[in-house]
């Protein structure tokens, strides 16, 4: 099931020109999940290959830092690829490669395969139970 309602829309380019001084402009989010007010994925998707620019990099890792400051909440940055080159297909974010994490103030390289799904599903599984308990989802797939 696609969560596309606008498929046209999530094609249209958004020009970040007119909010960029030198080295500073806007950046964008692959996507970001939060649970209960506790925890915090944020994700960037690249094109396997290609690297996550410095300066968005240092803007997660902060987000992530700074979530962290209140008591109980953790925040992970998920860095991740995947192999689509057809720009006429989708992309399934949950089953591209997790390349490496941000978590606890460190970069962690990953040298095994996993999905974007089951690194989410490791960091957030209590907090995803919880919401199927109370009927909140729909789905938790291993």
């Amino acid at each position: 099931m696609s969560m596309f309602l606008y498929r046209e829309r999530a094609k249209q380019l958004i020009d970040f020109s007119s909010l960029s001084w030198g080295k500073v402009h806007p950046s964008d989010i692959d996507a970001v999940l939060e649970f209960g007010g506790k925890k915090l994925v944020l994700i960037e998707l690249k094109t396997k290959g290609r690297e996550v620019d410095k300066g968005q990099q240092l803007l997660l890792e902060r987000l992530a830092d700074n979530w962290k400051t209140a008591k109980g909440n953790e925040a992970l940055v998920i860095y991740a690829e995947h192999e689509q080159y057809d720009t006429d297909e989708d992309v399934d974010l949950g089953k591209a490669q997790v390349k490496s994490v941000y978590w606890q103030h460190r970069n962690i390289e990953l040298n095994h395969k996993r999905s974007v799904q089951s690194v989410v599903l490791g960091f957030a599984r209590r907090e995803i139970i919880e919401r199927l308990e109370k009927d909140e989802c729909s789905q938790l797939k291993p």
